[in-house]
């Protein structure tokens, strides 16, 4: 369920952030900065369990 809730929060985040737009989305560390955040908060949840 935690996984699912955390899949959800990040599918939104990205949502929210495409409709928000701009020339600074299509840049690479964004991308890699939303991709660490996930691996981190999928570590923490693993770390609190």
């Amino acid at each position: 369920m935690t996984y699912t809730l955390l899949g959800v929060a990040f599918i939104l985040a990205c949502v929210g952030l495409g409709i928000r737009g701009g020339n600074w989305i299509g840049r690479p560390w964004l991308a890699a900065g939303l991709a660490a955040a996930m691996v981190l908060a999928q570590f923490a949840v693993l770390l609190s369990q």
